[in-house]
């Protein structure tokens, strides 16, 4: 069931992050089982590159829409406005080097060896 919206069907991890953008910490602070639809729209930068290289419709683009507007219970300009302010803080935060804390996800803590590919 997804955690957004309570949908049922096939299920995304998607990782929770917070963010100090003034200390420059990125903190992963969980993942979330999340439909299909409301990970491409967590990721509607790359949802959009993908309709752009022909991988997504128009039509599933509008599905897309009216799902991020039933589930906040918004209109769709109000999308419009969320859209434009979400790509101005990606586009902020894209600028900065991160530093990562993994927090309880932390490869170490999972007992995961991490190993570094040098081309």
């Amino acid at each position: 069931k997804c955690m957004i919206c309570g949908g049922l069907g096939e299920m995304h991890c998607h990782e929770v992050w917070s963010w100090n953008d003034r200390r420059k910490w990125q903190v992963l602070k969980g993942v979330q089982c999340i439909c299909r639809d409301c990970h491409h729209i967590k990721h509607w930068g790359r949802t959009i590159a993908d309709f752009h290289k022909g991988n997504l419709t128009s039509e599933y683009i509008n599905q897309l829409t009216e799902h991020f507007c039933t589930v906040n219970q918004c209109k769709r300009e109000e999308f419009e406005v969320h859209k434009l302010e979400a790509r101005d803080l990606w586009y902020k935060r894209s600028k900065i080097k991160y530093k990562i804390n993994w927090g309880h996800w932390s490869p170490v803590e999972l007992g995961i060896q991490i190993i570094k590919v040098v081309p």
